[in-house]
């Protein structure tokens, strides 16, 4: 923990296991865990399908960090029964209890109605208020309680009864608001398979622990069943649907050869499968990990809240003390006028609202960019990622695929482009180098030469229709008389016995989506954008013309590409794109690191933000929900703050009745929670 605590109580959360609440202190009277409350790995109740390793929790067990008593922190835990139907039926009950004490005179037995109306709806909040006082938490519900009880002892019974039971509406659609934003979070939990059928070597099935399951051991998946372990499919053909691990809507065809990976949902046919990963390396126990992780790490903001709060309560409530007892003094006034005040005072005070809707706008911002494929590593990274104007790419695997292809094909005067790259397919119809690749797949079925000989490093000659023909590099041709002046530069030539007939280039793929990234991009705002390579600067060149990318920084070293972000930075805040092991360095350099896929466990580990589905356009997404949830929360702290000031200077005045106090509270806490969902709303 990041603080010392000299004293712990242990509490219960919902399966009634005891755990230790250290006390930070946010200023509401709340207690508060730095760290996950027990190890049980239900003990929220909530609705889990993970059943991680014992040796940690979820690290939920309440709806934000700073694990908050009131009763929007239950219903993060799990307790839905307190955002059901049950609850409309006490507020129905409370409410005709309420308009029944009006057809009674004035005195006991009305009196004896609207407390029957309050203990109906309130008498959770009454218990919780009055273990409060003996804590010596002035927290939300020992506020409320006092300030309801002393309503009843000064004659205000309606005034008490109709406070209980708004800030019961008020905790119902609070709580209803605090479990869809945490769906989206249990969402990404869930997609950790407990079980997975194991084949035995006779071909019987038996359903074990996915831990127990080692890799290269055989599995079948039936339809509608989650892939429990990174594995490759054997035989069977499906399809997939892939949207919880990559962010990927459409469903992706699955065949002997294809990698899955665990969390994946088998929707067709069965497949049988051999595992490439055991439980603990597998894609979705990762995702899960770094989901714990990302939900327990604090925002700017965050901690900005924490510390305000815990002067901001002591203040409030010294303030509201002096309000009840000075005026009285000084002849200005009843005590019970002055207490009346100093109660409203002390329930407007409450700074729930804050503690809890912030936090909740991370948790969104957090669930809906992993549903668009991208996992942020922690609300901290979001303001960082608020704030990028320039995005630096690594070129090999990034921008491109890593896969050569046909770029261009130049002809000699008197021939065509398709004659070239047909005549060279055919020389290079046996080969196995990547160029001969590229060429084949660009040309197309073409029949085989009629001989064919492999030139080591230099080409192959084949006979083709009675006529000898080279193909391979510049060397070759030179080697047999052949001049390439009149070409450009090129991966690949074509020539026959007289004269060279045309020339091939070969480069790195460009991504399909990379294009469309990099406009988005711009319409996020991103001034720079920025490409770092080791490979030749003629090819990088071509990349980035075709691509239209500010600058480029070609036949880098590793070492070069940290030196040139760490110039880079000093033009703003710089995000980095990469995926391979060599990235790990730059990638942790960066500002914010965006990790290619789970492939590499050092870039993933040294980013800020995976790409779970190696989809470039998740980047400008994520700046986008970075940006929409940073204004969403400053949108909601400025309210909560306005509103209570009104009210509390009101309140002092004798301006506000009770049930404004409550609105400032409770109301405030439900408007901006409301509006920390929209936090999620950028979609593909």
């Amino acid at each position: 923990m990041s603080e010392q605590h000299n004293h712990a109580h242990a509490s219960s959360c919902s399966c009634g296991h005891a755990h230790h609440e250290h006390h930070a202190g946010c200023g509401c009277g709340h207690a508060h865990h730095e760290e996950p409350c027990c190890a049980h790995e239900h003990c929220c109740a909530e609705d889990h399908e993970y059943t991680g390793d014992p040796s940690h929790s979820h690290g939920h067990c309440h709806t934000h960090e700073h694990g908050c008593s009131c009763a929007a922190c239950d219903a993060a835990e799990g307790e839905e029964k307190k955002a059901g139907p049950k609850e409309i039926l006490l507020v129905g009950g409370a409410v005709l209890l309420v308009a029944a004490s009006f057809l009674l005179p004035e005195g006991l037995w009305r009196t004896i109605l609207l407390a029957a109306a309050a203990l109906l709806v309130g008498w959770e909040m009454f218990i919780e208020g009055i273990k409060g006082l003996f804590r010596l938490s002035l927290d939300e519900m020992t506020l409320m309680t006092i300030a309801v009880v002393a309503a009843f002892a000064i004659g205000e019974g309606f005034e008490g009864a109709m406070v209980t039971i708004l800030f019961h509406i008020g905790e119902f659609i609070e709580n209803r608001a605090v479990l869809q934003g945490r769906k989206r979070i249990d969402a990404l939990l869930s997609i950790v398979p407990e079980t997975a059928n194991r084949l035995g070597p006779d071909g019987a099935v038996q359903t074990v622990p996915s831990k127990e399951v080692a890799v290269g051991e055989p599995l079948l998946i039936r339809a509608g069943e989650r892939v429990p372990l990174d594995c490759e499919v054997l035989s069977g053909e499906s399809e997939l649907d892939t949207s919880a691990v990559t962010g990927e809507s459409q469903p992706q065809p699955a065949a002997a050869g294809s990698m899955l990976l665990s969390g994946m949902v088998n929707l067709s046919g069965a497949l049988q499968c051999r595992v490439t990963r055991d439980y603990h390396n597998s894609t979705a126990s990762k995702i899960a990990q770094m989901v714990r992780e990302a939900t327990e790490k604090k925002s700017k903001t965050e901690k900005f809240i924490t510390r305000f709060s815990r002067v901001y309560t002591p203040v409030v409530v010294l303030l509201a003390v002096l309000l009840a007892v000075l005026p009285p003094l000084l002849g200005a006034g009843a005590f019970s006028v002055w207490l009346s005040r100093a109660l409203i005072f002390l329930v407007a005070s409450c700074p729930c609202a804050l503690v809890i809707s912030i936090p909740i706008t991370f948790y969104n911002i957090i669930g809906a960019a992993s549903r668009n494929g991208a996992l942020i590593k922690g609300s901290q990274h979001i303001e960082t990622l608020s704030k990028i104007r320039q995005v630096v790419f690594d070129k090999t695997g990034t921008l491109t695929t890593g896969q050569l292809s046909v770029a261009g094909v130049t002809p000699a005067a008197g021939i065509s482009e398709e004659q070239v790259l047909r005549l060279a397919s055919v020389c290079e119809s046996a080969s196995v180098h990547p160029i001969a690749q590229a060429v084949r797949e660009k040309a197309g079925s073409v029949p085989a030469p009629q001989s064919a000989e492999d030139i080591p490093g230099k080409g192959v000659r084949a006979v083709i229709d009675g006529k000898a023909y080279y193909c391979g590099s510049a060397r070759l041709m030179e080697e047999n008389g052949l001049s390439t002046a009149a070409l450009p530069a090129a991966s690949l030539y074509l020539a026959d016995e007289e004269r060279v007939l045309g020339a091939i280039t070969a480069g790195d793929t460009i991504r399909p989506e990379a294009k469309d990234a990099l406009l988005a991009l711009q319409k996020q705002g991103v001034s720079r954008t920025v490409m770092l390579s080791g490979d030749r600067r003629d090819a990088a060149e071509r990349v980035r013309k075709e691509l239209g990318i500010t600058e480029v920084r070609a036949e880098l070293l590793p070492q070069d590409k940290v030196t040139a972000m760490e110039s880079l930075r000093r033009n703003g805040v710089t995000a980095f794109v990469g995926d391979g092991i060599n990235d790990g360095p730059v990638l942790a350099a960066a500002d914010i690191g965006f990790a290619m896929g789970m492939g590499s466990d050092l870039a993933a580990q040294a980013a800020d933000v995976v790409l779970m589905g190696d989809n470039l356009g998740s980047i400008a997404r994520t700046i986008a929900l970075a940006r929409r949830g940073l204004t969403i929360a400053r949108q909601n702290l400025v309210f909560i703050l306005a509103v209570k000031l009104i009210v509390l200077v009101l309140g002092a005045l004798g301006y506000a009745p009770m049930w404004a106090a409550v609105f400032a509270d409770v109301g405030v806490c439900v408007l901006t929670v409301l509006n920390s969902l929209r936090a999620g709303a950028v979609r593909k």
